[in-house]
């Protein structure tokens, strides 16, 4: 996400006026789950597992 920010001058202007969100998700095709990783521009928890 870091890398797509920085490379994309318009993504990271949008994110930097709230006009966009980027959201980083982990997903396990063998049976289909996702997990949030990151956001930039939006305020999402990001759960921790134990």
């Amino acid at each position: 996400m870091d890398l797509l920010l920085e490379c994309s001058r318009v993504l990271a202007e949008r994110v930097a006026d709230g006009r966009l969100a980027v959201v980083g998700l982990s997903y396990r095709l063998a049976d289909g789950s996702a997990q949030l990783v990151a956001t930039r521009g939006i305020d999402a928890a990001v759960p921790t597992t134990a």
